[in-house]
This record gives C-alpha cells, structure tokens and sequence, in this order.
C-alpha cells in the first residue's frame, strides 16, 4: 500500500509516495488528473489544497477556523478558502466579487494565487469514483502535531523557519527508529 503527499507547484503538483516496504518517490505531474494512476494503488493521499468547497455560506469552513485556533499566531498561514463559484472566474477582480456575492467575503490574493490549483482538484474530486480516502491536509497543523501540539514559531520560508522544520523532522526519524528496535527486539523475544 501506498500513502502519498500532493502540494501545488510552478509545474504542476509535487508529490511524495512512501509505500510500507520503506521505499518512496518523489515527482511532479503536469495535471493533478495524472494522480489517478497512484491513488487506485493508495491508502491514503493529503492534499495540501483546500477541498471541501464553501458555495452560497456565510459561515467559514470549520476545518480553517480550527486551524488557525491552534496555530494561534501562525494561523495567518490558513488563509481563507475561495467559494466554488469564485474558483472559476479569470481575474482576481471578478473572482473576489464572485465570492462576496456568494459568501459575504471578499477574496485575499493568497487565496486567488491558488484557486486554478483548487479548480483542478475540485474537478478531480467530482470525477474519480476510489475508496481511496483523500484528505485536506495543512503542513503547519501537522508541524503542530509533531511539536507536541504547540506552534512553530518561525515562517516556513525564512532560514530560520526551515531550519526549524527540518530539525523537527530529524526528531521525529530519530524517534520512530528507537521505537521500531524496541518493538522488533519485543516481537522477537516473544517468539
């Protein structure tokens, strides 16, 4: 089985698949649609993309607002989700104008930077039929996760914030390495 990481690049979609026989790759797709190859063969794929789209609702998406809760002040990193309708408008003056009719908010820029991206997703979600689940996931909550539920405290592009993040993955490898000696070696003396 395999588990993958799919984030919107300048190329297309950057994707990383491990497989539990400790092997991965690593590669960018044109169109998020080549992705339907590796998903009928996943477990479980995180987009990094909003999925799950707002259409005539005032209220915000509940998965952002809970994000930026427990980011506390690196929540401005979840910027708020475009409407479906909004997604599919060609400048960013008519795809914020869009969104306000339909939700009572205009677009930021963060948020039109991406919306093809989401487009392409929404669309892909609307077209393929998998028991694959396929989940929304936002790196910073899950560097949250890793950090013992407490914030990073620098932004993921600075020198500092990369250092931080990579620090914090070695932990993580570290850890993980020490637990699987320590469950072989009980599995073993149980035998």
């Amino acid at each position: 089985m395999k588990f993958i990481g799919v984030d919107g690049c300048k190329k297309g979609w950057f994707y990383i698949c491990l497989e539990y026989n400790k092997s991965w790759s690593i590669g960018v797709l044109p169109k998020i649609s080549e992705l339907t190859e590796l998903i009928t063969e996943s477990e479980l794929i995180l987009v990094d993309i909003p999925i799950g789209l707002w259409e005539d609702n005032k209220d915000e998406r509940q998965c952002d607002l809970e994000a930026r809760k427990v980011l506390k002040q690196r929540g401005s990193s979840v910027f708020p989700t475009p409407s479906r309708f909004a997604i599919n408008c060609n400048i960013y003056e008519e795809g914020s104008k869009v969104n306000y009719a339909h939700t009572g908010r205009r677009l930021s820029h963060q948020s039109w930077a991406i919306a093809r991206k989401i487009n392409e997703m929404d669309i892909l979600l609307g077209e393929i039929k998998t028991n694959t689940k396929i989940r929304e996931f936002h790196p910073e909550v899950g560097f949250w996760a890793l950090n013992k539920c407490v914030a990073l405290q620098n932004n993921k592009k600075s020198h500092a914030g990369f250092n931080e993040r990579l620090d914090l993955l070695k932990t993580i490898v570290v850890m993980l390495k020490i637990l699987y000696r320590k469950l072989r070696k009980s599995i073993f003396e149980k035998m």
